[in-house]
């Protein structure tokens, strides 16, 4: 799957997850601070096929007549401490972190075996196969430049 196809639907998914605002003290870590923070983890899974044409409407435009496929990614809420590197960003007065960012990541330890578990959403309910986390999004703040 071509890497651009992938990150849509990375956003795609993660698009219709309630973001949570809450950044939390999450006491010393080593090198980075003593802050933690709230985000997702999302993991590849084998999601089934979805025969819905949708409309998408957001601050960057409208898409008509799209194309819903497979599922590609089950988000779990995470929460993030530094172990190495700077502290983690604080977010200003008045800002309202309502979007996502997502980085790819490379996890130490896979899930062996996979995990089975029932997944219900808004486009139906399946049985997935939890594969291997790929994707830490953290919630974000959009300005203009």
């Amino acid at each position: 799957m071509p890497k651009a196809n992938l990150v849509s639907r990375v956003f795609a998914v993660i698009g219709s997850i309630a973001l949570s605002a809450t950044v939390a003290h999450a006491g010393g870590g080593q090198g980075g601070g003593g802050f933690g923070l709230q985000g997702f983890q999302c993991y590849f899974i084998d999601g089934a096929h979805q025969t819905r044409v949708v409309n998408l409407n957001d601050q960057f435009g409208a898409q008509q007549n799209v194309q819903v496929g497979d599922g590609q990614l089950l988000c779990t809420p995470v929460t993030v401490t530094v172990v190495q590197g700077p502290e983690l960003n604080t977010f200003l007065p008045g800002d309202i972190p309502d979007h996502l960012k997502c980085y790819s990541m490379r996890p130490t330890n896979p899930l062996t075996p996979p995990a089975i578990v029932k997944a219900v959403d808004q486009l139906g309910v399946e049985i997935l196969t939890v594969q291997i986390p790929r994707f830490l999004c953290t919630i974000a703040v959009k300005k203009h430049p």
